[in-house]
């Protein structure tokens, strides 16, 4: 199956593309300016490296949020170019499940993190890689209150660091493992997830519209 996934809410512009002759994925760090045009040159690639042509895309991609408005208003715009233009199945993925997803054999919590301003984070907390809340935003020791720390407990997601910042400077006793998100891998980490969700019989954030953090807690970003 042509499969493009595309992440544009990380630093690093990244997209990844399998097909008949394997996976291709390519990365580019700090990519702020011409962010789409970059983007067209990026899918170029990987497909070409993949094996097939842009026009045969079976299923495209990419985080539905939370996120920046020009990161993801970016992917959804040329995600959804292919899915009217060639065809395409369109899949949109909630951010913090993307971050959370490779640590679904884990087995306690997995705490996906991400920095939503004004000392608040979205957040959400899996288990074997699936949801036990609706994302949410709260301040940090408020999230604490809501996960069960009985269990072992793994933090991920883009916001990590400065959680685990806020954490230390409230004398924080609860034994989380910090695992920061690699801004790279982004898109490899959603073409397998992309896989996993394709087999099954509902497909989270499928025709979603993209989830934007709010300008209250964007200011600044």
């Amino acid at each position: 199956m042509n499969i493009l996934a595309i992440n544009t809410v990380a630093h690093a512009l990244n997209v990844a593309a399998e097909g008949a002759q394997g996976t291709a994925v390519v990365s580019i760090e700090g990519a702020h300016c011409c962010i789409q045009q970059q983007l067209v040159r990026a899918l170029d690639v990987v497909v070409k490296r993949a094996g097939f042509p842009v026009q045969e895309t079976q299923i495209v991609a990419c985080p539905r949020g939370p996120g920046s408005f020009t990161g993801l208003r970016t992917g959804f715009a040329v995600a959804k170019a292919l899915q009217l233009g060639v065809g395409a199945r369109f899949i949109a993925v909630p951010t913090l499940r993307l971050a959370a997803h490779p640590f679904r054999a884990f087995t306690g919590r997995v705490l996906s993190i991400l920095d939503a301003k004004r000392g608040r984070f979205f957040w959400n907390c899996f288990k074997s890689g699936e949801p036990l809340f609706e994302d949410s935003h709260n301040h940090a020791q408020e999230i604490v209150k809501k996960v069960d720390t009985r269990v072992p407990c793994l933090v991920c997601g883009t916001g990590t660091a400065l959680f685990k910042s806020v954490m230390e400077s409230q004398d924080n006793t609860v034994p989380f493992m910090y695992v920061e998100t690699d801004a790279h891998e982004g898109a490899k980490t959603l073409l397998a997830l992309v896989k996993v969700l394709n087999h099954s019989a509902a497909t989270p954030g499928e025709r979603g519209a993209p989830q934007y953090t709010t300008r209250t807690y964007a200011k600044g970003s």
